[in-house]
């Protein structure tokens, strides 16, 4: 999930008599009585008030005042909300409150919230309220990276990613950053995504508009049937070879979010072999997701897909970490585009240990391999000198590297 900056409530849009009662000079038990509601505000200054108490120096005032907003009356709560205008008061109750549906619908629906908020709520929300989002194609256009928001989310059904990824796709929305992203566009429109999203878009634009009602265009149709081709079959059928219904995909992305696994190992292995028979009816697309969001277990599996789109997409998950790589860069099973994607990453050769399981794994570029070899400590390279089990070549130029340094040496 994305982490969102909290937005901090305006202390000059509260009323004067809680401003006075927020002096550093003033009593503390005045705040506490603004916090338990004694002092009588109007529903906006009073949501307002508590929402500013909730990050109160004085735990005693903002427990009291997040005990007060949770016991407000809905039609308190839902008049100070419609009439707030301190988008940092809607951002706050929006963290508070984010499991109540009645709520952050009024938030979602207020003048006065911010993208941030609504980029929040969609990294962290679920159901209704993400399909809310979704289909804001405003929102979305003004701040992308709620699109970024909603592909994190395990929360967020597989048609929805695949609505917002065609609406971005169209409106060339660059989203490259986002890791796999690229190759999921490139696997559904042939590499040609960006000349094709123009042209449809200038054939939408030019095309009359159908009747209200009337059913969907040839062109309205390309993306979905692209990303059914990707998949293997229609996004929204049931379970099938090749494909996990949104109800299952999202079982998965839930139990692949533990990153310890049970304590009894018989049961680990049980769930470990359940996870892999879902693993491996997925299609491309969720499978390019789960690479991003799964666990170092599902991660492993995704390593071995033969979809490029699939392996590259671990390799760029931003929760793939130092060990896994160093795990992929001695595997000599994998594909040989692992090994040269790691061997040109600045980040991961820095690593002593990535260069010294590339040196070993006869995948690597011999020239990288080499290069590598020059920087490997005196004891590791005599072990290299004397190791049949990696590249002949290596072997035979550890030893001349040995001989080269004790000659300096004695020199």
């Amino acid at each position: 999930m994305l982490n969102i900056d909290p937005i901090p409530a305006d202390k000059n849009m509260l009323p004067d008599v809680v401003q006075d009662a927020l002096a550093p000079d003033a009593p503390g038990e005045q705040r506490l009585l603004l916090a338990r509601a004694v002092i009588p505000l109007g529903p906006a200054e009073l949501v307002s008030t508590l929402t500013y108490l909730l990050d109160d120096k004085s735990e005693k005032v903002s427990t009291a005042a997040t005990t007060t907003l949770n016991e407000l009356p809905w039609g308190v709560l839902s008049s100070g909300i419609r009439e707030v205008k301190d988008p940092g008061v809607l951002d706050s109750l929006a963290r508070l409150m984010l499991d109540r549906e009645d709520v952050i619908n009024q938030i979602l629906g207020s003048e006065s919230v911010s993208t941030r908020t609504v980029t929040f709520v969609a990294s962290r929300g679920k159901g209704v309220l993400l399909e809310r989002i979704a289909a804001n194609q405003v929102m979305l256009s003004r701040e992308p990276q709620i699109i970024e928001a909603l592909y994190y989310n395990p929360e967020t059904r597989m048609g929805t990613i695949s609505t917002v990824l065609e609406f971005a796709v169209r409106s060339e929305i660059d989203l490259s950053h986002i890791p796999g992203y690229k190759e999921i566009v490139d696997s559904i429109f042939g590499g040609e995504a960006e000349k094709r999203a123009k042209k449809e878009k200038e054939a939408e634009d030019e095309a009359p508009q159908p009747p209200l009602g009337a059913p969907p265009t040839e062109e309205k149709k390309d993306f979905a049937s692209a990303m059914a081709d990707a998949a293997g079959t229609v996004l929204d059928a049931g379970d099938a070879d090749g494909f996990l219904d949104d109800e299952a995909f999202s079982m998965v992305l839930q139990a692949a979010a533990w990153e310890e696994g049970p304590e009894d190992e018989e049961e680990e292995e049980e769930d470990k072999t359940a996870l892999w028979a879902r693993v491996h009816k997925m299609n491309v697309v969720q499978k390019v997701r789960l690479a991003l969001l799964g666990n170092d277990f599902i991660r492993s599996l995704l390593i071995r897909d033969s979809r490029r789109i699939v392996f590259m997409a671990v390799l760029r998950s931003p929760k793939t970490s130092e060990k896994e790589v160093i795990a992929y860069a001695k595997d000599k099973a994998l594909d040989d585009e692992i090994i040269r994607t790691i061997s040109r990453n600045r980040d991961w050769t820095k690593l002593y240990a990535v260069r010294q399981a590339l040196i070993q794994n006869p995948k690597t570029s011999p020239s990288v391999a080499m290069n590598f070899l020059k920087t490997m400590h005196p004891r590791d390279l005599r072990n290299l000198s004397h190791n049949h089990d990696i590249p002949g070549y290596v072997m035979k130029a550890a030893k001349r590297l040995v001989a080269q340094r004790e000659q300096g040496v004695r020199s």
